[in-house]
C-alpha cells in the first residue's frame, strides 16, 4: 500500500504583517492538497478562522482532522492540525507548554488495524510579536519546548508502533538551540532529508522511529515551492509493508561473551547517522536466533573484543563498485591515500558485505551467501533493507538441510 505524508507550514508574510488572517488564499491551499490527496497531512500556522474552508474542506473529502484549540479566543495565532485518511483513536495535548500548548498535537490513527502515532509541532521562535505588535522574548518557552520534544522522541525511540513527528521545528543553521537537531538524530531519524523550505534553509522537517522505518519504505522525498505561502511543502512518499514482528532479543554489556557470537551467520549494522536502526546491530545465528546490539549502550570497540568477524572492519558507505540509491551522494577516498583509504567499507576474510543505503549493511558468510542471495536478487539496496529479514526462517531452514 503506497502512502503519502505531506508537511506544510502555511504562514505568510503578509498575513503576519498586517495581522489579516483574510489574506492566505486558504481554497488555493485546499486545491493543492486535494490534488496530491496525501493519506497525511501537518499543517502548522493554522489559524482557526480557517476552519471554514481548510477543516470543513479537508472533512468534505474524507479526511479526519484534528486541532489543538487551546485559547480558542486568539484565532489569529498560529496552531497545528493533523489530518488523516485513517481512523484517528486517540488525541493527546502537551500541558506543560503553557501558552504553546497550541502548537503541539499528537494523534493516534489505525492503518489497516495497526496502530502509528504523530506528532505535530510549531516550535516557537526565540522571539515574536504580540497581537499589538509588540516584540517579546520567547527564548524559554521555546527552550522548554525543545526538551520536551527530545523526551517525547526518546520514548518514541522505545515505541513498539510506528511514530512519526513532523512541523516546523524552526531549526536551522543561523538560529539558537541548533543543537537539539543532532540531539532528535540520536532516537529518530529524519525522513524528509533536510530539504530546506524557507529562505534557503531548512525550517520543516520530518521525522520517524525505527519500526516506522521497519515497516515502510521510504520512496521519494521532495521540497515544493508554492505561490501560496512562505514555505515549500514537504512530501514523503513510502510503501507500507504491514507490521514489522520483533523477534529479537536486546543484548546487555553484562551478558556479552564470545559465544554471543559463536554461530552468527549473518549481521547487519547501521552506521552512526544511518536512516533506520543506527549505531546498532543486529546478528542472526544458525538458528535462527536474532539479538539486537546498540552501540549507544555497548560501545563498539567492545562488542568488537568478543566478536572477531568485526576485528578488521570498516563501515563507511558502499564499497567500491557497489550499487547506491539514486541521489545518495558518496564521496570515495583517494586510492593512492593509505591513510583515507583504511575508511573505506570493508569486512573480515570469510564474509561477504551488501550495502543496502544511508549508511545500513548487510554481511554474510561467504559460503552460505547463495542461499540468499536468491531472496535478495535484483531488489535495489533500500529494497533489500527492508525485506532481507522476511525470509530468514526460510534462509535458516536451508543452513541446516544443508549441513
Amino acid at each position: 500500500m503506497n502512502m503519502k505524508i505531506m508537511e506544510w507550514d502555511i504562514s505568510c508574510y503578509e498575513d503576519y504583517k498586517n495581522f489579516n488572517t483574510n489574506i492566505l488564499d486558504t481554497k488555493g491551499i485546499l486545491n493543492s492538497i486535494t490534488e496530491i490527496n496525501p493519506e497525511i497531512l501537518i499543517l502548522s500556522s493554522y489559524h482557526l478562522s480557517y476552519n471554514s474552508i481548510l477543516k470543513n474542506g479537508l472533512e468534505k473529502y474524507g479526511y479526519n482532522c484534528k486541532i489543538n484549540t487551546d485559547n480558542p479566543e486568539k484565532t489569529e495565532r498560529n496552531r497545528v492540525l493533523i489530518a488523516s485518511k485513517y481512523e484517528i483513536i486517540n488525541v493527546e495535548f502537551n500541558d506543560n507548554l503553557g501558552f504553546y500548548t497550541k502548537d503541539w498535537l499528537e494523534v493516534k490513527v489505525k492503518i489497516k488495524g495497526e496502530e502509528c502515532k504523530i506528532l505535530a509541532v510549531h516550535v516557537p521562535a526565540s522571539s515574536t510579536n504580540t497581537l499589538y505588535k509588540q516584540r517579546i522574548n520567547t527564548s524559554g518557552d521555546r527552550k522548554l519546548f525543545l526538551k520536551e520534544m527530545l523526551g517525547k522522541f526518546a520514548a518514541y525511540e522505545q515505541e513498539s508502533v510506528p511514530c512519526i513527528a513532523a512541523g516546523n521545528f524552526n531549526l536551522h543553521d543561523f538560529t539558537t538551540n541548533s543543537e537539539y537537531h543532532s540531539k532528535f538524530a540520536q532516537h529518530m531519524t529524519e525522513i524528509s532529508a533536510g530539504k530546506p523550505t524557507y529562505i534557503g534553509q531548512t525550517y520543516d522537517r520530518i521525522f520517524a522511529n525505527g519500526i516506522f522505518l521497519k515497516t515502510n519504505l521510504i520512496f521519494n522525498v521532495s521540497a515544493h515551492e508554492n505561490s501560496y505561502t512562505d514555505h515549500s511543502y514537504l512530501l514523503v512518499d513510502i510503501n507500507n509493508k504491514g507490521e514489522y514482528k520483533m523477534k529479537t532479543s536486546k543484548v546487555s554489556e553484562n551478558e556479552l561473551t564470545s559465544d554471543t557470537f559463536k554461530q552468527v551467520v549473518i549481521f547487519s549494522i547501521g552506521e552512526p547517522c544511518a536512516m533506520g536502526f543506527c549505531n546498532s546491530m543486529e546478528i542472526v545465528d544458525d538458528k535462527g536466533q536474532r539479538s539486537v546490539v546498540s552501540f549507544d549502550e555497548i560501545p563498539y570497540a567492545i562488542v568488537k573484543k568478543f566478536f572477531p568477524a568485526l576485528a578488521d572492519c570498516i563501515f563507511n558507505g558502499p564499497m567500491p563498485g557497489e550499487t547506491v540509491e539514486e541521489g545518495e551522494i558518496v564521496i570515495y577516498p583517494n586510492n593512492n591515500d593509505d591513510k583515507n583509504c583504511r575508511r573505506t567499507t570493508r569486512v573480515a576474510k570469510g564474509w561477504k558485505h551488501i550495502y543496502m543505503g544511508a549508511g545500513n549493511h548487510l554481511i554474510i558468510k561467504e559460503e552460505i551467501f547463495p542461499l540468499l542471495a536468491k531472496y535478495i536478487q535484483n531488489k535495489s539496496p533500500s529494497e533489500i533493507y527492508a525485506t532481507w529479514d522476511e525470509h530468514i526462517d526460510e534462509f535458516i531452514k536451508e543452513i541446516s538441510e544443508k549441513e
